[in-house]
């Protein structure tokens, strides 16, 4: 059986770390409609009071845009990792 390489040690704690400050995000945003009615409600956005048009409009926003930054980031991560098991298994393999 073959080691696997140290970069994959460190790519299921790297994963798990993003999970988890992904999550604390979403949470947050979640319950941040529970605080909006705080702010005044003077201000509209489309004839919708302030509070009400940021609970509709920008949690799915926030939403789109951690899956967006999610996908990016593993993306990135998946591609060099793959390119770290390629050139270790061409370095392992006999000539």
């Amino acid at each position: 059986m073959r080691n696997q390489p140290l970069p994959l040690k460190d790519y299921w704690p790297r994963n798990l770390l993003l999970v988890a400050i992904t999550l604390m995000v979403w949470l947050l945003v979640s319950l941040m409609p529970m605080a909006l009615p705080a702010l005044p409600n003077d201000w509209t956005v489309f004839g919708w009071p302030l509070s009400m048009a940021l609970a509709a409009f920008g949690v799915p926003l926030i939403y789109l845009v951690l899956i967006g930054i999610y996908a990016a980031i593993m993306d990135r991560r998946d591609q060099q990792e793959s390119q770290s098991l390629a050139t270790q298994e061409a370095a392992n393999d006999p000539p």
